[in-house]
């Protein structure tokens, strides 16, 4: 398996320790005193959808099974009929926004061949079979980083 960790930050503006040198940009969906406004973080939030559909069209991935779910959002529980189903990758997107938004938290799975995991602090993880040179190019162009990077909710 190949590992990879997307995200808005540059791993070129990290400590050694692994922490960000720029404070000044948004942690998380959740964070009370943004930096960045409401317009950047949907066109943020665009790029890693569609970090997740490069990457899913790369590995010829139409569905997904949606597993771990957790959220104490009412309407976060509308996806808990999905739990352990395969869901289109249409519908694995809408569900991302909600885990992207901090709403709900989850892993979009299909087994040893290609996963999603997202983090806090707008960090997600991805996993496949094989090497996705197109999508991790997609990636970059879109502004967001890809780092090899083995997901620690695995």
């Amino acid at each position: 398996m190949h590992f990879w960790r997307i995200s808005k930050y540059d791993p070129a503006k990290k400590h050694a320790d692994g922490s960000d040198a720029d404070a000044s940009e948004s942690t998380s969906s959740s964070d009370s005193e943004k930096s960045v406004g409401e317009k950047d973080d949907l066109q943020t939030e665009k790029k890693y959808l569609q970090a997740i559909r490069s990457f899913a069209e790369e590995l010829g991935i139409t569905k997904v099974v949606l597993r771990d779910l957790e959220t104490d959002s009412q309407a976060g529980h509308f996806f808990s009929i999905w739990v352990n189903q395969k869901i289109t990758l249409k519908d694995a997107l809408k569900l991302s926004r909600w885990a992207l938004r901090e709403k709900l938290r989850c892993k979009l799975e299909v087994p040893d061949v290609f996963f999603v995991h997202f983090g806090y602090d707008d960090y997600m993880y991805i996993g496949a079979c094989e090497d996705c040179p197109e999508a991790k190019e997609k990636v970059f162009a879109s502004g967001l980083f890809v780092a090899d990077f083995r997901s620690p909710y695995s």
